[in-house]
């Protein structure tokens, strides 16, 4: 005799599940180990040994892809992604058990005294300084990153680059209001992002044209890179994820995208760095403009380098190398 289960008892299970179950369990269920490293409080990022990435986000109960756009979810859809075809039915049965559970790692976390609580993103931009010629930004991205002078002076004007401690740049994450939400840090001994705040897109316009060209890169540094190497072509805007792709910046790319559409000729240039992460970024990146109905071709960096800041780093050692032979 069949007997038919309550709806009521259904939707409060399914309640009990996602307020007693954390994706960090399911994960580690899974095999994946916590990268302590690249993990924040905030933010822990999960590997498995064949190279899969997944990032926690809303206090253990959320998750996303770095290296899939639409990838993202509750422990349910964590669980339906990291094992495709198993119905509701069977990812209800697989996390029963976990109800309760603590993770067995965590990620490190810095204590003081007192905890302080984390300053807000747009108010840590607005303390810091305009690079200038000569500071020590200005510096490091001209003598270390091999940055032309006139791509530095257009980030400044565009208020999209700062100066950040001890030589590290700070390039300025925005929504499509132009509200600060992140920004990236790269310097001699440092790369990363504030905390507190959400990554989305770093921009760089080429002019006050109408956008019929985006150029998507994986680090502001390369974008800067691009840009120059590319002539800071009319009508393109030059971007950044800093790294993969997490929600907010899938959400901003679909608006760019969608825009983009309605202009003729409307183009997405791929420039993802050279390698199986890179594939992988550039295969989600196709996928977004497909859908948007936008043409996509993806651009490989120069001369086997690694990404675009690579090879101007590369041509700029090798001018040195020819002004140093040549005869006086």
């Amino acid at each position: 005799m069949n007997t038919l289960r309550d709806p009521a008892s259904d939707r409060d299970e399914l309640q009990e599940i996602r307020a007693g179950v954390t994706c960090a369990v399911v994960l580690e269920q899974e095999g994946f180990l916590l990268d302590k490293k690249e993990s924040t409080r905030n933010s822990p990022k999960y590997r498995s040994t064949d190279g899969r990435t997944v990032i926690i986000n809303h206090q253990g109960r959320g998750w996303w892809d770095p290296h899939d756009a639409y990838a993202r979810g509750d422990v349910f859809k964590l669980v339906q992604h990291l094992n495709p075809g198993l119905t509701l039915g069977h990812v209800r049965q697989r996390l029963r058990p976990m109800i309760g559970r603590a993770p067995t790692e965590m990620p490190l976390q810095h204590t003081t005294q007192r905890e302080r609580p984390d300053v807000p993103v747009a108010e840590q931009w607005a303390k810091r300084r305009t690079v200038r010629p000569g500071s020590p930004v200005w510096r490091y991205l001209t003598e270390i990153r091999a940055l032309p002078d006139n791509i530095i002076q257009a980030a400044i004007r565009q208020d999209v680059l700062r100066e950040g401690y001890f030589g590290t740049a700070l390039f300025s994450h925005r929504d499509d209001n132009g509200v600060l939400t992140n920004f990236e840090m790269r310097g001699p001994t440092y790369r990363g992002c504030p905390r507190g705040g959400d990554k989305t897109l770093f921009r760089l316009r080429a002019a006050e044209t109408t956008i019929n060209r985006l150029v998507v890169t994986e680090a502001a540094i390369d974008a800067l890179s691009f840009a120059s190497l590319d002539h800071m072509r009319p009508g393109t805007l030059y971007l950044s994820t800093a790294g993969g792709i997490g929600p907010r910046a899938v959400t901003a790319l679909e608006a760019l995208l969608r825009d983009l559409a309605t202009v003729p000729n409307g183009k997405l240039v791929i420039g993802t760095d050279l390698g199986e992460g890179g594939d992988r970024f550039a295969a989600v990146l196709a996928t977004m403009a497909d859908t948007a109905g936008v043409w996509s071709g993806r651009i490989l960096p120069f001369d086997g380098a690694k990404d675009w800041n690579a090879v101007l780093v590369q041509r700029a050692q090798l001018r040195a190398a020819r002004a140093e032979g040549a005869p006086s």
